[in-house]
């Protein structure tokens, strides 16, 4: 993912801390008391500590182990949400998206190539089995908070992660009485709270293509395969992280990247990731702006 957020606002309303792999950025119009930067760290370390894959003793990495699972009820709604968006998607989202995410590790063929060695590539008999536990009905709900998957699925949250966190922040700033702070985590997902804030959205890896201009509880997701891509063909495949669960190969939809606003950030998650596979359901998009779209 390749793209960028900039606010009005000087440096010093700036508050960067490391989380999920990246870096989330809260910018404010004045700097936020040291108790809610330690109140945003403790949140963003405490949702990482459920969701993660990479984890053990996380939430998901329970449910990927196998068996009944009694979640936190943060991870059960959105798991729950999950598998209401995939349903939505017609098959271009899954948050079982697990067992093919493992099978194209395009860091590994990133390093591979790096390294002078041509990366080896699945083969269709491993994609076709991947693909079959990627089905999100191998999600069982028992009631209440308790889930487990079956058939070898495997969760993987990297896609809506991020989103769902920084809705999280945003509402735990408000909730300590600020009325203007823009959450950021990745770059890639952007949560607003008052506003207008006007965000800067790079056109892959350059200068900034579009500026968008989100409202108070909007939400940005971009999609993009600009920073996970191999530079060349492999075996007459092009290969990034964006992976298509209808064919269990990258997304072949021609599309680079796609950034979409609306009003529940993993909705716009689900819909950046579907625009980008080549599909925008009109049950799914409805009340989600496409702000940009680059081939």
């Amino acid at each position: 993912m390749t793209k960028t957020t900039r606010a009005t606002l000087s440096e010093r309303s700036r508050f960067t801390l490391p989380t999920m792999g990246t870096v989330a950025t809260i910018t404010t119009p004045v700097p936020l008391p040291q108790r809610l930067k330690e109140r945003i760290g403790s949140e963003l370390a405490t949702l990482e500590g459920r969701l993660s894959k990479f984890l053990p003793g996380s939430d998901v990495w329970q449910l990927n182990q196998g068996g009944w699972v009694y979640v936190h009820p943060s991870t059960g709604a959105l798991l729950l949400a999950a598998r209401q968006f995939a349903s939505l998607s017609e098959g271009a989202f899954t948050p079982l998206i697990g067992a093919l995410a493992d099978l194209w590790d395009v860091k590994a063929y990133l390093a591979s190539v790096a390294a002078g060695v041509d990366p080896v590539l699945p083969e269709p008999e491993q994609i076709a089995s991947a693909r079959a536990a990627c089905n999100p009905n191998l999600l069982e709900h028992g009631g209440g908070l308790n889930f487990r998957l079956r058939s070898g699925a495997k969760i993987d949250f990297g896609g809506i992660g991020k989103g769902f966190a920084a809705d999280r922040i945003r509402d735990l700033c408000q909730r300590w009485g600020l009325e203007q702070a823009l959450v950021d985590i990745g770059t890639s997902s952007v949560a607003a709270l008052g506003g207008p804030w006007r965000v800067g959205v790079r056109a892959g890896t350059d200068t900034i293509s579009e500026v968008v201009e989100l409202g108070d509880g909007q939400s940005l997701s971009t999609s993009g395969d600009y920073l996970q891509r191999l530079p060349e063909l492999v075996s007459g495949q092009v290969v990034h992280h964006i992976i298509d669960p209808a064919t269990g190969r990258p997304a072949s939809s021609g599309i680079r990247q796609v950034s979409v606003v609306c009003a529940d950030g993993v909705r716009a998650e689900v819909c950046s990731t579907t625009a980008l596979v080549g599909k925008r359901p009109r049950a799914l998009f409805e009340g989600v702006r496409v702000v940009s779209v680059s081939r």
